[in-house]
C-alpha cells in the first residue's frame, strides 16, 4: 500500500519494477468515490488515472477497500 510511509520509503531503494496503489494521487492504482455503506463498500478504481471499473464487496471499512484493490 504506498500510502503507508514506510512503504514508500522501501520503494525509493527497490531494484525491480513496483506498482503502488492507494487513496492517495500518483499512485498506479487509486481508488475515489468510496461508499462505505453496509452491508456493502463501493468504489471506483483508476489505473493511472483513468477509470478502470467500479467494484463491490461485502468487505466493510478502508483497510478492506485497500485490500480489494491490491488485488485488482
Amino acid at each position: 500500500n504506498g500510502d503507508d510511509p514506510y512503504v514508500s520509503a522501501q520503494i525509493k531503494s527497490a531494484t525491480c519494477n513496483i506498482l503502488t496503489y492507494g487513496k492517495q494521487r500518483g499512485h498506479d492504482w487509486t481508488v475515489a468515490k468510496v461508499s462505505l455503506s453496509p452491508p456493502r463498500s463501493i468504489f471506483d478504481v483508476f489505473q493511472g488515472g483513468t477509470y478502470y471499473d467500479r467494484f463491490e464487496t461485502p468487505l466493510m471499512g478502508n483497510h478492506n477497500v485497500a485490500n480489494v484493490l491490491s488485488a485488482v
